[in-house]
């Protein structure tokens, strides 16, 4: 949110995040949210951070019922019933969920937008400026909707397809072309709009730094059958009784099995289904297509996912759906309930509306009653407050400054295990007072090693199989040079506090920080040091001694393990750089573990051309065996020193031949390691 309102004043560009991994950045287009949400925010920065939050919120809450109300109302549902369509996806157990963190959840109001922009675009009886505006709107909301979270544009192309197709079907003979062309006009509008952005967003998707082929997780999010039978866990009025039971078949709900269906929409929709018009029977379908897409890969109930003596899972249509192209970054099939909620609201619309028809003289008693009783049933506990942590007055004065520069906040995480990644929003908050770059940010998708200090922060790249004359090469050791030397002028250790969860005082982050700060600067007296903060200016780069060190840089993937063997995967070209206190003659070691061939099917070959080239431009090309070390002869200058590493059959990708495996790969290495005190043998 703070992001674009600061693109808005033109302080930033609006998708590149250059403040955040800094000096590399981040993009939006791969963010969930997208920059849409920053759009909700801006009328309530006048009041503050808080506000601008709360706001948004609330806003997210009003258009998701306002729109759903007219939708409802656009396919012809009486004032009151379109007033309860509403309701339901208001208190929809999803929705609400949102609450404790998930904005994608909170603003639902495209859905039910983009649905009643498509039933009037597609309106034969409307005229030519009408549907000129309709077909317009649709794009726009579209792209919108894209802007703000790609399963969302998911949902809703989905949910246009079947309209369009329940369209067609319904139609009279006599009119199908006439509509077929309009679907036409519509959907090639849409494209236009939408194409730009898809394609900006499918080149940043490909980058192989970043994970995004995640559908395995599903396992690990999919919801039980009885979460969406039973009361919602949150609920203040059934939920703690229908936490205990689930957790009897060691079911753990959580925000993302949120997919409970009211009985009382049911008991409506059922009466829609069997008395109401054809209508009521698509949008029961509809609905009744998303909540199988919300069960999962397969069949989970009380706990199983496997059945009978030979132990076999019921594979459902998720699975087929999230293999498709480019969906496999899909990894929380409840997440389908959002669009399953709009379709049950308009099927239990359609049953109260044949209620009230049918007793008109007690109408509105019914409605309250019926409204009543969904309250009370979906009403949830209390929610958590949060409040932001205080800001250290450091960050206020160098607010004043324009120049741009990066800050490393300390600890980088609190307790040992604890995605740095996640804690850094915090740092994140800070940044919304300082407006200089930060070393980390909490992304939907973060990258699988960090882009700047891969030795610094913690992540997923471990590098016990890389050494320095047979001892493991810890980069850590040159971590001040590292952040000097990519721009950064502070180092903030911030004071744990009791009232911080996870970072107390004697926390692991407090006693990390300070090994940090004793290591980098033993003898130099803090910059500032207040109740919240300590500061400590890092030196010129040209000051700084640099470790002998060899260290992993590009296209390296983290460490995987065999029956009796561990390697790590490169994608071609590879990078190593080398840090060296002397120009020497050295020897590279490198053991390969798999080698990648085209002429075989398994894609692994026997043997293999491998190039290494420094940053001059000479070269080495060498034969590499699996399983076989091999040297080679690296002269090395005083400094830094950059090697490619590049393997002449290419890449690969394990999921073009069965797997999931979308990334790249070339080859892998059991073990690399820099010889200096030796030269290679002949």
């Amino acid at each position: 949110m703070w992001h674009v309102k600061e693109a808005i004043l033109f302080r930033q560009e609006l998708f590149d995040l250059t403040l955040v991994f800094f000096p590399h950045g981040a993009t939006l287009l791969s963010s969930v949210p997208g920059p849409f949400i920053g759009i909700l925010a801006l009328p309530f920065w006048l009041w503050g951070v808080e506000a601008a939050y709360n706001g948004a919120v609330l806003l997210g809450f009003v258009l998701t019922a306002y729109f759903m109300f007219r939708l409802a109302r656009a396919w012809r549902q009486s004032l009151f019933t379109a007033f309860f369509a509403g309701l339901i996806l208001l208190v929809a157990p999803m929705h609400l969920a949102g609450m404790q963190g998930h904005y994608t959840k909170v603003f639902l109001a495209l859905l039910p937008l983009s649905l009643l922009c498509f039933h009037h675009a597609i309106d034969l009886n409307s005229s030519r400026r009408r549907t000129v505006f309709w077909v317009i709107a649709t794009g726009a909301v579209l792209l919108s909707t894209a802007l703000f979270n790609g399963l969302q544009l998911i949902l809703v192309s989905m949910s246009l397809v079947y309209f369009g197709l329940f369209a067609l079907v319904r139609s009279p003979r006599a009119e199908r072309k006439r509509l077929f062309v309009r679907l036409l006009v519509t959907s090639g509008t849409a494209a236009l709009l939408l194409g730009p952005l898809l394609i900006a967003t499918y080149k940043v998707v490909v980058d192989p730094a970043i994970p995004f082929g995640r559908n395995f997780e599903s396992f690990k999010y999919q919801p039980d059958l009885l979460e969406f039978l039973l009361p919602w866990v949150e609920g203040r009025l059934f939920g703690g009784t229908v936490r205990e039971f689930l957790r009897g078949y060691g079911i753990q709900p959580n925000v993302e099995t949120a997919v409970y269906l009211p009985w009382l929409a049911l008991g409506l929709s059922v009466i829609a289904i069997l008395r109401v018009r054809k209508q009521a029977i698509a949008w029961g379908l509809f609905t009744i297509l998303f909540t199988l897409l919300a069960l999962g890969p397969s069949l989970k109930i009380f706990g199983r996912t496997s059945f009978t003596e030979y132990g076999l899972p019921v594979i459902l249509p998720y699975a087929l759906f999230t293999a498709l192209p480019g969906l496999d970054f899909l990894r929380t099939p409840g997440r389908m309930m959002i669009m399953s909620y709009v379709g049950l609201a308009m099927t239990a619309g359609f049953g109260l509306d044949y209620l009230l028809s049918r007793y008109t003289k007690y109408s509105k008693a019914i409605l309250i009653i019926l409204a009543l009783l969904l309250l009370v049933v979906q009403w949830p506990r209390k929610w958590d407050q949060m409040e932001l942590r205080p800001v250290p007055s450091f960050y206020e004065d160098i607010a004043e400054d324009d120049e741009l520069y990066g800050v490393l906040d300390l600890p980088i995480t609190p307790v040992e295990g604890h995605p740095a990644d996640m804690y850094s929003a915090y740092y994140m908050m800070y940044q919304m007072t300082h407006k200089k770059g930060i070393a980390s940010g909490y992304f939907s998708r973060p990258f699988s090693q960090h882009p700047v200090f891969p030795c610094l922060i913690p992540g997923k790249l471990e590098t016990q199989d890389i050494t320095l004359d047979g001892e493991p090469a810890s980069c850590y050791l040159n971590s001040l040079y590292d952040l000097a030397n990519n721009g950064y002028r502070y180092v903030v250790f911030h004071k744990p506090s009791p009232d911080y969860e996870l970072y107390t005082p004697g926390s692991w982050g407090e006693m990390e920080s300070k090994r940090f700060i004793d290591l980098f600067f033993p003898d130099q007296e803090p910059l500032v040091d207040d109740e919240l903060a300590t500061v400590y200016e890092i030196p010129d780069p040209s000051t700084i001694e640099r470790k002998p060190m060899i260290r992993l840089t590009e296209n390296w993937y983290g460490m995987e393990s065999g029956a009796d063997s561990h390697w790590r995967w490169a994608e071609s070209p590879a990078k190593i750089d080398i840090t060296s206190d002397i120009r020497q003659e050295t020897c590279l070691d490198i053991t390969p573990t798999f080698i990648h061939d085209p002429e075989f099917e398994s894609n692994f070959g026997d043997q293999g051309q491998l190039s290494i080239e420094d940053e001059s431009g000479l070269m080495e090309t060498v034969l590499i065996r699996p399983g076989v070390t091999v040297g080679i002869p690296i002269s090395l200058l005083e400094g830094g020193n950059g090697l490619t590493l590049s393997l002449e059959a290419g890449n690969f990708q394990p999921g073009s031949i069965g797997g999931g495996d979308r990334r790249w790969l070339s080859f892998a290495i059991e073990q690399i390691n820099l010889r200096t005190d030796t030269t290679c043998d002949p």
